[in-house]
């Protein structure tokens, strides 16, 4: 698809979809549950949407970022609790750009396998590789990981002497254990993996790891800020309705000047947030060197729309808007967990603000 009106068809098909299979009382059942089987199936084999933004010679649509966007705006407009993050956006996007796999990652495009994407720790501490009996083993733990007891194989990022190596684990393999953990949003289940001498087939290692981890993570940052979007707008148009209706003084809370100034905040910061993460996906697309400037720069501006979409929305529903009968907090918690995966805000913004003052100093540097 190069059109954003074909984009816009995507996102209608999505949207229709996930209304009629997935509306918020099945997201509401996922809280206890876990994301329904047959959803899933339906979506990434009926729909085909798992094979979107990934390459044909993996059994995907085509590699547009752009297209895969417009998916997952759609999936954080309705809180899809679905593994759709880690296994398609980051462990197949990994797979493919570290090359090979091709059977793997069709078998993810398809659903008919899950991933999820292992990393170092929260402090840095990576995981370590090492050669053990002539085969690979992985050890080390990683305390929070998306959809961990969902996956049934793992995508992991190790270091091996010194360098960054991409391996694949099984679940069910010995030396793995997978605990799952409690988490603000629920949808987004996590789990803390502990591998102990787990055995790993190597899929990259050095600089083909470093740069398709590279490429993985811009990518992934600009899919996720999409689902924030998506997240954004999902709350507003919540509280919109809530507003059209709630009457207060003989009138619609709407129609007060205080209501509409805040929701008319944050449908400005949404849209704009929109345009940078259509913009990031278009610089991908191109080979744009910005990209990864992009990438970090919306997703900070989505998270932060997110959060002021989220908080707006339950402040203006009121007492509702803080039970947990109400579906408000189901955004917020969806904001809160996502504005803080593959760095927050403030990290991308310190980031940005280091490359600037870096360029800076070197242009003084040739002044001189």
């Amino acid at each position: 698809m190069n059109t954003q009106a074909e984009r816009d068809e995507l996102r209608s098909v999505v949207r229709s979809f996930l209304e009629s299979a997935q509306d918020l009382a099945a997201v509401r059942t996922a809280l206890e549950h876990g994301h329904d089987a047959k959803t899933w199936t339906r979506l990434t084999g009926e729909l085909g949407l798992g094979a979107v933004g990934l390459p044909e010679s993996h059994g995907g649509t085509g590699a547009s970022l752009g297209d895969l966007v417009a998916v997952t705006e759609e999936l954080g407009r309705l809180l899809d609790p679905g593994p759709y993050l880690p296994s398609l956006v980051l462990a197949a996007r990994l797979l493919t750009a570290a090359g090979g796999q091709e059977d793997l990652v069709a078998e993810l495009a398809e659903g008919r396998r899950v991933a999820t994407f292992v990393a170092a720790a929260d402090d840095g501490t990576p995981l370590a590789a090492r050669e053990q009996d002539g085969a690979l083993v992985v050890s080390g733990v990683a305390p929070a990981v998306v959809h961990g007891a969902t996956a049934d194989i793992l995508v992991v990022v190790a270091d091996l002497d010194g360098a960054p190596t991409v391996v694949l684990v099984e679940s069910g393999a010995p030396g793995v254990e997978v605990q799952p953990l409690p988490a603000v949003d629920g949808t987004r289940p996590l789990a803390a993996v502990r591998l102990t001498d787990a055995p790993a087939t190597v899929v990259a290692a050095g600089a083909a790891a470093r740069a398709a981890l590279a490429e993985t993570l811009c990518s992934a940052r600009i899919a996720l800020a999409a689902e924030l979007v998506g997240v954004a707008q999902g709350a507003l148009d919540l509280t919109t309705a809530y507003a059209k209706e709630r009457q207060q003084f003989g009138r619609a809370i709407g129609s007060f000047q205080a209501i509409k100034h805040r929701l008319v905040d944050v449908m400005m910061e949404v849209e704009a947030s929109r345009t940078l993460v259509r913009r990031a996906a278009e610089a991908v697309d191109e080979a744009d060197p910005r990209a990864e400037e992009l990438s970090r720069l919306c997703k900070a501006a989505a998270s932060e729309a997110a959060l002021l979409a989220g908080k707006a929305s339950v402040q203006v529903h009121g007492a509702i808007g803080f039970t947990w009968e109400h579906d408000a907090h189901l955004f917020l918690k969806r904001a809160m967990g996502a504005s803080r995966l593959l760095g927050s805000a403030r990290d991308h913004r310190q980031h940005i603000a280091a490359l600037l003052l870096d360029g800076h100093a070197a242009t003084l540097e040739e002044s001189r």
